[in-house]
C-alpha cells in the first residue's frame, strides 16, 4: 500500500511509521498559496501480508 503525506506533517508521518510504513522518496513540490505546505511530500509504502 502506498500513500503520500505532506513533508511538514510530522504527526502523520510518525503515525504512518508506527503502522509499518517506510519513506520511499521525497517529492519536491513548489510552494503555492493554495497548498500552504513546505518541504514537498513524502511517498510512503507498507507491505501488506495475508
Amino acid at each position: 500500500m502506498n500513500l503520500t503525506v505532506w513533508a511538514d506533517n510530522v504527526t502523520a508521518i510518525k503515525f504512518y511509521e508506527n503502522q509499518g510504513f517506510k519513506i520511499l522518496k521525497q517529492i519536491n513540490i513548489d510552494f503555492h498559496y493554495l497548498m500552504p505546505h513546505h518541504g514537498g511530500m513524502k511517498l510512503m509504502q507498507c507491505m501488506l501480508t495475508e
